[in-house]
């Protein structure tokens, strides 16, 4: 009996500390600088998402077809 006891609380002690890390984590994700391709697209003045929007357009009128 004391066995069973002992094994069924070692899946709780380790749940202690991770309840603790990632609320710090989830809000420390926040203030996190923004990934590098944003930084490319501010340098180069968004042209990725002018040809990714240009593609999106050829392909409506065959979305809109059927």
């Amino acid at each position: 009996m004391q066995v069973i006891l002992e094994s069924g609380r070692g899946g709780e002690i380790p749940t202690l500390p991770v309840l603790l890390v990632v609320p710090v984590q989830w809000a420390g994700s926040d203030t996190a600088p923004p990934p590098t391709t944003d930084r490319q697209a501010d340098r180069d003045h968004g042209t990725e998402l002018a040809s990714c929007n240009a593609y999106f357009a050829r392909l409506a009128p065959r979305d809109n077809a059927s």
